[in-house]
């Protein structure tokens, strides 16, 4: 995910674990600001849950790529 204009500040989380109680667990990963120019690498395995809030009018884009090869 990179920022093409504004700021953006994205809090990451890493995969869920399940409580005893059934609940769903987050752990928060990282916090950062992107602006201008920067990106942020979120993975299958890491910080796949996330959440962007913009700082101000922002333009984010978000590339996605399967989980599994595709054939053919």
């Amino acid at each position: 995910m990179g920022c093409a204009g504004g700021s953006v500040e994205v809090e990451s989380f890493d995969l869920p674990q399940t409580a005893p109680d059934g609940n769903l667990l987050l752990r928060l990963a990282r916090r950062r600001t992107l602006s201008v120019g920067t990106v942020a690498s979120l993975t299958a395995r890491r910080e796949k849950i996330h959440r962007l809030r913009a700082l101000s009018s922002a333009e984010i884009v978000d590339i996605v790529t399967p989980l599994t090869p595709v054939s053919g």
